[in-house]
């Protein structure tokens, strides 16, 4: 909810050839936008091949704690992927690189509604074999909507659709 803003205030501090990367996942409420669809709204257009998004399994409170974490960074173009995969690699935290931003993007956000539910299937108590039918049957459907969306079904097998998908759905950290 606060990207739109930052961006705004930010905007005057970015230099031309600087890597933005965005690390909030969601869907604009008021545009329907992904992250990396707003930050192109409100930067200027020569900046917008700079976008990076990161996404994937990864809780703050793990990476703060300097526990093993794995992320994909994508980006229009690989060679800003790859700078910022190299200005985040460190003996803890591995960035792997891909060019679908939307893919991405999607994984990030609609894995969210399978979360809800998995959540509700362990209210229930309906036990590990729900579950794994529930994940399962989840990424097929956010797999063929992020297709829909002009995402790349490789990606939804990855860390930012997978990864993403099984870290929310099975941990307590999720909200």
């Amino acid at each position: 909810h606060a990207v739109r803003q930052v961006a705004i205030e930010a905007k005057r501090h970015v230099h031309a050839g600087t890597p933005i990367v965005c690390v909030a996942k969601g869907i604009e409420l008021e545009t329907l936008m992904t992250m990396s669809e707003v930050l192109e709204d409100v930067l200027p257009v020569p900046l917008h091949p700079y976008i990076a998004i990161l996404s994937g399994p990864s809780f703050a409170k793990e990476v703060a704690k300097g526990l093993p974490t794995a992320v994909t960074v994508a980006a229009r173009w690989e060679r800003i992927a790859k700078q910022v995969q190299d200005a985040f690699h460190t003996k803890v935290f591995r960035p792997y690189t891909s060019g679908d931003v939307v893919g991405c993007e999607i994984g990030g956000c609609v894995k969210n509604v399978v979360a809800i539910a998995a959540g509700i299937s362990d209210g229930f108590g309906f036990g590990a074999n729900a579950l794994a039918a529930l994940i399962t049957r989840g990424l097929a459907e956010l797999t063929r909507l992020g297709c829909a969306m002009g995402g790349q079904q490789v990606t939804f097998a990855g860390l930012a659709g997978m990864g993403d998908l099984i870290a929310t759905c099975i941990s307590r950290q999720s909200r």
